[in-house]
């Protein structure tokens, strides 16, 4: 029964895209590990606090526009895609991107105006003064500067997903681990004491960056490649082709009806 089960294609399928999502959330676990033991260098001791705190309030926009409307577009673009319409999902998938990113900017600029008072207002009290007021202001600048990577990249790996191909984002999430810890290497040495809390999210902010770029490119090409198999165009061609045809038999049938001279 067992060996039945596993032999079905749609077991087999389901395990081929969990494969590179649990690799991706190993990744990803190993990279919080590595901010962690970064943040233990740093000569401030309230850096990892501030950290925390920080991405906790970057998180809640991040999971609000990027999570929330993935999840709303993914089974538009599975339907598109299991339905041949490469088209129509390729406008789909870049509308939406391109909305998501222009709601990201502003949320972006807003936490970096309203992020000191929202933090005085939230975690000012007892044991957390001023300092650590103003060091979790300094991360949340460099967080907030992730949040268009962030919110494009999970989109983007959702339009992959629908095209049943989880190892394309695997990739670029392993190459986004590698930009990332370089950059916190380089960053960490760079920025002086005062600053280095901003080391974490700078790096965290050119990785993500970066990968939804290179995504973005990857999916232009794949989608661009399968147009030539979208049903839409296929027909829209075979009609041209058709008009074309009864257009040329409509010219020949008028030549031959003329009469010719000298019979």
């Amino acid at each position: 029964m067992r060996g039945g089960l596993f032999r079905h294609p749609g077991v087999r399928q389901v395990l081929l895209l969990l494969i590179p999502n649990a690799l991706a959330m190993v990744g990803a676990y190993i990279g919080n590990i590595v901010d962690v033991s970064f943040t233990s260098y740093m000569q401030d001791v309230a850096s990892l606090s501030a950290l925390h705190n920080a991405e906790m309030l970057q998180a809640l926009p991040a999971a609000l526009i990027g999570q929330a409307v993935t999840q709303s577009l993914m089974p538009h673009l599975a339907l598109q895609a299991s339905a041949g319409r490469y088209v129509r999902m390729r406008q789909m998938a870049w509308k939406v991107i391109g909305v998501s990113i222009l709601l990201m900017l502003p949320t972006a600029l807003l936490l970096v105006v309203l992020g000191k008072p929202t933090i005085y207002l939230l975690f000012q009290h007892g044991a957390f003064n001023a300092h650590a007021t103003d060091l979790t202001n300094l991360a949340l600048i460099g967080y907030a500067l992730a949040l268009p990577g962030m919110a494009a990249g999970v989109l983007l790996s959702g339009a992959f997903f629908a095209l049943k191909d989880a190892w394309t984002p695997f990739v670029t999430n392993t190459l986004n681990l590698g930009v990332r810890w370089g950059m916190l290497y380089l960053l960490f040495h760079a920025l002086p004491a005062s600053m280095q809390v901003l080391a974490v999210p700078l790096a965290l902010a050119i990785a993500v960056n970066s990968e939804a770029i290179l995504l973005g490119l990857l999916l232009l090409f794949r989608l661009r490649r399968r147009i030539k198999l979208d049903r839409g165009m296929v027909r829209l061609l075979l009609r041209r082709q058709y008009q074309r045809r009864g257009a040329t038999n409509s010219v020949v049938d008028i030549v031959a009806e003329q009469p010719v001279e000298g019979v």
